[in-house]
């Protein structure tokens, strides 16, 4: 490692450090903000099953995960992370949210398992759409261009990556590329 990368590690660990501190910060503040509401129309009642003794709020989860988007997007915006995030946040956002709908939803009224789980894979395919294109195992049928995993470099003879066949024929001809 060196001394530039050591700088760097240290400037993004304190980053992180300090969007962790905020994201705390923001969740305690809009859980003890929520409370009251909670308690007045979120409470778990105890039963058999129950850890607990008396009756305690549900719906904390809100607060996390209010306060996690929040956090996230603003130190997105402010470390500038790229166009290709900046779609995909949103996308991944929207999916949170619909999965944390689901479960607040199952917590008040019984919901059927076939429409939950339909609206979990929902969530999951938004999520894997939204992952960057070197972390797919399956390449997107959105893409227009078909991608290539070519074990030769895009610069080697114009051949890598822009000819897929090629990357893994034995011979030229056996793709009727011309290439001899």
């Amino acid at each position: 490692m060196t001394p530039m990368d050591g700088e760097l590690v240290t400037v993004w660990a304190q980053r992180g450090a300090a969007i962790l501190a905020c994201a705390a910060l923001v969740s305690v503040l809009l859980i003890v903000v929520l409370l009251p509401l909670l308690q007045r129309y979120a409470l778990a009642r105890p039963n058999v099953r129950s850890s607990h003794q008396r009756p305690t709020p549900q719906g904390g989860g809100i607060a996390v995960i209010a306060a996690t988007i929040a956090v996230t997007y603003g130190a997105s915006y402010f470390l500038a992370v790229g166009a290709a995030n900046a779609i995909a946040l949103p996308i991944v956002f929207a999916a949170v949210i619909l999965i944390a709908c689901i479960g607040a939803l199952a917590d008040i009224q019984p919901i059927d398992v076939a429409p939950r789980l339909l609206m979990q894979m929902l969530a999951v395919a938004a999520v894997i759409f939204a992952l960057p294109a070197e972390l797919r195992v399956i390449p997107s049928p959105m893409k227009e261009q078909r991608q290539c995993h070519s074990p030769f470099p895009s610069g080697s003879g114009g051949r890598g990556g822009q000819r897929c066949p090629n990357a893994y024929s034995r011979r030229d001809g056996e793709t009727g590329s011309g290439h001899r």
